[in-house]
Formats: C-alpha cells, structure tokens, sequence
C-alpha cells in the first residue's frame, strides 16, 4: 500500500478514535474502534458516513446510512461488514464480494478490522 494513502487512512481513523474519546470522555470500545476502521478507510466512505455518527450519544446511525446515502459497491461492502462488526453480528457480510471487489488498499482493512474487533491489533 502506498505510504500516503496509508498514512491518510491512518490519521482519519486515529481523528475519529480521539473525536469519540472527547465526546464520550473513554475510550471506545471494539466494536467501534472496528467500525471506525472500516468507515475511515477510504476518505469517500468517511464523508458519507460521519454525518450519520454521533460519537457524543455514542451512537452510529449507519442502517440509515445505508439506506439513504449513495454507496458505490465497495462502499456498500464495506459499510455492510461496519455495520457487521458494530453490532456484533447480525448483518450479512459478503466476503467473497470484499475479497474480489477491495482493491490492495483496502483489502487489507477487512483483515485489520477483524483483529482490532477480535482484540488483537491496534493502530
């Protein structure tokens, strides 16, 4: 992966995890730190997506975001693994679709959240 588009990927995910951390005064858990992995991996989906966050209610309305936002199909895969992951469970994911749709940028993501969420990694 390109080191600019990994260090800007990076750094929106770390200003989304301290933006969560100010409005809630903790740090956030799991299933948001996964979540905000996969929304902040690709600057187009993180626009889309952060209006339909708030972190001070410490709440992240991405089944409406889903449904009204336009998605492009790599984007609607991976808000379908965020919102996966943020519930724990529940969403259907399709793996095959991220694994032949996710370009080498952000292929890498789905394997990075899936350790974030299992607890063993962190950015």
């Amino acid at each position: 992966m390109p080191a600019q588009v990994a260090s800007a990927r990076v750094f929106r995910y770390r200003g989304a995890l301290r933006e969560y951390s100010e409005a809630r005064g903790m740090e956030p858990d799991r299933y948001w730190r996964a979540m905000l992995l996969v929304v902040t991996a690709a600057d187009s989906l993180w626009e889309k997506a952060r209006p339909y966050i708030d972190f001070a209610a410490g709440s992240a309305y991405l089944d409406q975001l889903r449904q009204e936002a336009y998605l492009s199909g790599g984007e609607m895969l991976l808000l379908d693994l965020a919102r996966n992951l943020f519930n724990g469970g529940g969403v259907e994911v399709d793996l095959a679709g991220l694994a032949d749709t996710l370009d080498a940028q952000l292929w890498p993501v789905v394997l990075e959240a899936l350790a974030v969420y299992r607890g063993e990694a962190a950015l």
